[in-house]
């Protein structure tokens, strides 16, 4: 690529993790990288919504809740501890959790993330 002409694969995961939208949310919000995974996980349905069935067969669920998060991210400490009040995608409103469990990434998130 012109900007950064190639890199190995590590390479190429680090460049990800530092451009985009993404990294923007990242960097604004102070988000951990457990953080931005739950957040990417929770908008992908509104992003592309043939996802949702893709997380339904692996799960089991309709919804986006803890048990997609864990199931999907593999670390069901970590989505507890993402989700808890005070840490940063709750507190400042990237991610809802309804009181059914379900999690739905904010519009203004799932805006950002697609570029808008």
């Amino acid at each position: 690529d012109a900007l950064h002409g190639p890199c190995s694969a590590p390479g190429a995961f680090s460049r990800w993790d530092a451009i985009g939208p993404h990294a923007a949310l990242r960097r604004e919000y102070g988000l951990s990288r457990d953080a931005l995974a739950i957040l990417l996980v929770a908008a992908a349905p509104r992003l592309w919504g043939s996802l949702a069935h893709v997380y339904a067969a692996v799960t089991g669920r309709v919804v986006v809740d803890e048990h997609v998060l864990a199931t999907i991210l593999g670390d069901r400490s970590a989505v507890v501890r993402e989700l808890a009040r005070s840490a940063p995608l709750v507190a400042f409103g990237l991610i809802n959790v309804r009181p059914t469990g379900a999690i739905v990434a904010s519009a203004e998130a799932v805006g950002r993330l697609a570029g808008r």
